[in-house]
C-alpha cells in the first residue's frame, strides 16, 4: 500500500518535533510548522555553506559556530547518520537562544541510493535549562554539606582540644593538692634529721681518727636534705598558684626583678632587647614564671653562653623570647616539655615548664617552645597588654 502523500505531509505537520528535508542537491525543500517555530526560519534558499550562518548554528556550548560539514542535515545528505547531538540555534527571530537535541538520517530511494537527508530535532531548552538548575542546586548543597562538615570538624577539634585542657587542668589541680600535702608531710621529718644530723656533728670527737669518715658522712646527708628540700620548694611551688592580682605593669620592671635574682654566672653574658612595654598582669606570678624559664636556661648552658631576651609588641599582646645558646632539646622530649613529672634532669622534679605555663596562662596568656636546635633553645611568653573583657 502506498503512503497518500496529503497523509504524510499532514502526519509530519502535526509532529511535536520539528522536521526538516533537503534533496540530494543540498537544497531545503521542506521544514514543518514546529521547525520553523523552532529555529525562528521556515525553509531558507541557499546551499548549505549558509546554514550555519543563516539560521545561527552553534555548537553545545553556544559560542562555537557549526562547521558546515558538521551539521546533521548535511551529513544526512552525504549518506551519514546523527544520533541525539546536541546544538544551539540564534539568529535574529530567536536571540536567546534555543538549545535542541537533533537525530537526522540519509532518505534512500528503492534502489539504495542517497536521494536527500531529513532532521528531525525538538526543543530541550527548558529541560536544559532546570537540569543546569538541578545541577546548580547540588553544587550548592554539596558546598553546604562540605562547609557544614568543616564547621563541625573544627567544633569537633575545638571541642576536644577543650575537654584536653579541661582534663588536664583537673589532673593538675589534684596533682597540686597532693604535691603540696606531699610536700609538708615530707618536710618535717627531714627537719628532724637535719637537725638530729647537727647534733651529731656537735659530737663527734676532732682526736678520733674515724671522725673525718664521719663527718663526710654527714655532709652528704646535708646535701641529700638540702636537694630534697629542692624538691619540697619546687612542689610548694607548682601547689601555691593562686589567681592573679594583675595590674598595669612595665615589662622592663618585671624584667630587671627576675634577672637581679638570677645571679646569672661570668661565663654567661645576658643580651636584653626591651622597651617601654606595659602588660596587664600579676607581676609576682610572671616573675616567678620568669625565673624558671630563666634557671632552665642557664642549667642548659653548663660551660656558659649567651642568655637572650628579646621583648616585642603584639596587636593584643606582649611577646617575650627567653633562648639560651646551650645545645638544644632532645627530640623525644620536645613533646612532653608540659607534661607534670617529665624531666630530663637528673635531680629535676618535673614541674617546672608545667608550674611556668599554668602561671602565664592564669594571666590569660601562653607559653610555648619556640625552637630548639643545636644552637639553643627558645620559649614564647607571651602576656596580655588589657584586662580580660
Amino acid at each position: 500500500m502506498e503512503v497518500n502523500p496529503q497523509w504524510a505531509r499532514a502526519a509530519l505537520e502535526g509532529l511535536a518535533e520539528g522536521v526538516c528535508m533537503a534533496n540530494a542537491l543540498g537544497e531545503i525543500v521542506y521544514m514543518n510548522p514546529v521547525g520553523a517555530r523552532i529555529l525562528g526560519l521556515g525553509v531558507v534558499e541557499g546551499p548549505p555553506e549558509t546554514w550555519s550562518e543563516t539560521y545561527g548554528v552553534f555548537e553545545a556550548d553556544g559560542a562555537t559556530r557549526l562547521p558546515t560539514e558538521s551539521i546533521p542535515l548535511v551529513r544526512a545528505v552525504r549518506g551519514e547518520t546523527t544520533s541525539d547531538a546536541e546544538l544551539v540555534v540564534r539568529n535574529a527571530q530567536i536571540p536567546e537562544g534555543v538549545r535542541l537535541r537533533v537525530s537526522a538520517s540519509p532518505i534512500l530511494d528503492a534502489a539504495g541510493k542517497v536521494v536527500g537527508g531529513v532532521v528531525i530535532f525538538h526543543d530541550t531548552t527548558e529541560a536544559h535549562r532546570s537540569r543546569m538548575l538541578i545541577e546548580l542546586r547540588e553544587a550548592q548543597l554539596y558546598a553546604a554539606k562540605e562547609e557544614l562538615e568543616e564547621r563541625v570538624r573544627e567544633r569537633t577539634a575545638e571541642l576536644a582540644v577543650a575537654q584536653a585542657a579541661l582534663v588536664r587542668k583537673e589532673r593538675l589541680a589534684v596533682l597540686g593538692q597532693l604535691a603540696g600535702g606531699v610536700a609538708h608531710q615530707i618536710r618535717n621529718p627531714l627537719a628532724v634529721i637535719k637537725n638530729a644530723s647537727y647534733l651529731l656533728s656537735k659530737e663527734l670527737d676532732p682526736e678520733n681518727v674515724t671522725t673525718e669518715r664521719h663527718r663526710h658522712a654527714l655532709a652528704i646527708i646535708h646535701e641529700e636534705i638540702e636537694r630534697a628540700n629542692r624538691i619540697i620548694f619546687g612542689l610548694l611551688e607548682y601547689a601555691r598558684v593562686r589567681s592573679p592580682a594583675s595590674r598595669d605593669v612595665e615589662m622592663r620592671e618585671i624584667l630587671s626583678r627576675a634577672l637581679f635574682e638570677l645571679h646569672a654566672p661570668a661565663n654567661t653574658h645576658v643580651e636584653s632587647i626591651v622597651g617601654e612595654e606595659r602588660v596587664w598582669v600579676d607581676a609576682d606570678q610572671v616573675q616567678e614564671a620568669l625565673s624558671i624559664l630563666l634557671r632552665n636556661a642557664l642549667e642548659a648552658m653548663p660551660h656558659g653562653g649567651t642568655l637572650r631576651l628579646r621583648v616585642s609588641p603584639e596587636e593584643d599582646a606582649v611577646l617575650l623570647r627567653i633562648g639560651d645558646t646551650g645545645t638544644g632539646l632532645d627530640p623525644n622530649a620536645e613533646a612532653h616539655l608540659f607534661e607534670p613529672l617529665f624531666t630530663t634532669k637528673p635531680a629535676g622534679l618535673g614541674l617546672g615548664l608545667v608550674t611556668a605555663r599554668t602561671l602565664a596562662e592564669a594571666q590569660g596568656g601562653s607559653l610555648s617552645l619556640a625552637e630548639t636546635s643545636a644552637r639553643g633553645t627558645s620559649f614564647d611568653l607571651r602576656l596580655p597588654i588589657h584586662p580580660p573583657a
